[in-house]
């Protein structure tokens, strides 16, 4: 099947006029600015931040849908830039992976990205190159909604990991950050009351160490989520990597995190090269998937065209 054509894909991007700003509960997502005539979703004005509670749930989409019992869906964000940032988080999913291990994304890239991300209502997650807590406290003081960490392959990785994601007295992030309120729509009071409870902390299972402890890891608290990267997992089991025939040692590997996730009362995700995958992956149990990347649907869609205008495809 083509892909959808962009000028389709830009029609089902929300319209201003339906934008409901500064209202955390509406149905209804405000444009971001640059938009039209729309006005931003969040303003110094909102009557949620003279509220003494926490941060609004509704805020937070990945979590309100794993706790609802839905697979999310997301995609990974790879090019640096605004507008493409912009664009996916109009499309519909409950988050957008903003991807600083292998995407050309530095630390102005990581910050502009989460914050064109998150006016959609949709939920920022930045991918580190590692579990460094000074990286970790860097991205979640972008506003990130959660931190997805590559390679974790022992219980004290782990908790590592916490530890630099939470706040005292379960972690030991530091506090001072002065742009995470913007992303989460709340002020300075209400982003501390509420951030251990809300950010989603993920680490992801990749290698025979990693499969070999998964228990223990599954067991740490503080960590929400075990995310399989299978194509680097398959490989450091000596198996090719491939988008869905997974030799069986593999097959079982994924059955063997996916029990760990539950025993221990933790949601399991997996990546997805596209939709008819993620759906295969929904159905088996996986709670958050991925639905591909940028990159891949721009070459995708090029490379499908280009060949039916020269005849080579229908």
């Amino acid at each position: 099947m083509s892909p959808v054509p962009i000028t389709s894909a830009l029609d089902s991007l929300p319209s201003p006029e339906d934008s409901n700003p500064g209202s955390p509960t509406s149905s209804s997502q405000s444009a971001p600015l640059g938009y039209g005539n729309a006005e931003p979703a969040f303003t110094t004005n909102d009557s949620t931040l003279n509220s003494s509670d926490g941060i609004n749930p509704s805020v937070n989409k990945i979590r309100r849908a794993l706790e609802s019992g839905r697979c999310s869906l997301g995609a990974w964000v790879m090019i640096p830039g605004t507008t493409v940032s912009r664009f996916m988080a109009g499309m519909g999913f409950d988050w957008i992976m903003v991807d600083g291990e292998h995407g050309h994304m530095d630390d102005r890239a990581i910050n502009d990205a989460v914050n064109s991300i998150a006016p959609w209502g949709v939920s920022p997650i930045i991918r580190l190159p590692g579990g460094d807590s000074w990286l970790i406290k860097r991205a979640l003081d972008t506003g990130a909604h959660g931190v997805m960490i590559p390679m974790v392959n022992t219980k004290e990785q782990a908790e590592a990991v916490v530890r630099g994601a939470r706040f005292p007295p379960i972690g030991s992030r530091g506090h001072g950050g002065p742009f995470c309120t913007a992303a989460w729509k709340c002020n300075n009071a209400q982003y501390v009351k509420s951030a251990n409870d809300e950010i989603m902390v993920i680490v992801q299972i990749e290698t025979r160490e990693a499969l070999k402890n998964v228990e223990q890891i599954a067991s740490v608290p503080g960590i929400d989520m075990l995310f399989v990267g299978p194509n680097d997992l398959a490989a450091d089991m000596g198996f090719p990597p491939s988008s869905e025939n997974y030799h069986p040692d593999v097959v079982a590997a994924l059955e063997k995190i996916k029990a760990a996730a539950r025993a221990h009362d933790k949601y399991v995700g997996i990546w997805a090269n596209d939709g008819a995958s993620a759906a295969r992956r929904r159905e088996q149990g996986f709670q958050m998937v991925s639905i591909g990347a940028d990159i891949m649907a721009i070459t995708g869609w090029y490379a499908t065209e280009i060949g039916i205008a020269a005849g080579e495809r229908k």
